[in-house]
């Protein structure tokens, strides 16, 4: 079906080191298009077995030196009801998930820079017993290091 994503951008300069980015996102699928018994043509599925999933995140950007920016940064992603993900081949479940963290990128030269990211992340996931999906609550750590050049 028809997809829908629709994402914001915010930045303000408290100080001329310390800089809020505000991202927010909505993303939506109408309903799939798919073969009734097998046959021609397509149509609408019945139930709709698509979601709308809402993101933010906020990060703080604080200048330490001319080269080094650090700060601290939250987000959130909430993914409305179980949806079948078309990339993977699977249905994935109805979720909240709320990261916390910090990051860092230190410019090395004019035109290169190291990126790192750390994140604690904590989801949270209901039960579908007609997917054999089981209630989960976890919590765990993620770690992101890359770099950056232009030429």
């Amino acid at each position: 079906g028809d997809q829908y994503l629709v994402q914001s951008v915010v930045s303000y300069d408290w100080t001329k080191t310390w800089t809020s980015i505000f991202v927010g996102a909505w993303a939506h699928n109408n309903h799939n298009q798919v073969l009734a018994a097998n046959l021609p043509p397509l149509i609408a599925e019945l139930f709709n077995s698509n979601t709308d999933v809402y993101t933010a995140t906020l990060d703080n950007k604080f200048q330490v030196r001319p080269d080094l920016l650090v700060g601290p940064t939250i987000g959130v992603l909430y993914r409305s009801n179980n949806s079948w993900v078309s990339t993977s081949n699977q249905f994935v479940a109805a979720k909240t998930k709320w990261t916390a963290g910090a990051f860092a990128t230190y410019d090395m030269f004019k035109n290169s820079a190291l990126n790192a990211r750390v994140e604690h992340y904590w989801i949270n996931q209901a039960a579908d017993p007609g997917l054999a999906l089981p209630t989960l609550a976890d919590n765990g750590w993620l770690v992101s290091l890359g770099g950056t050049f232009k030429w």
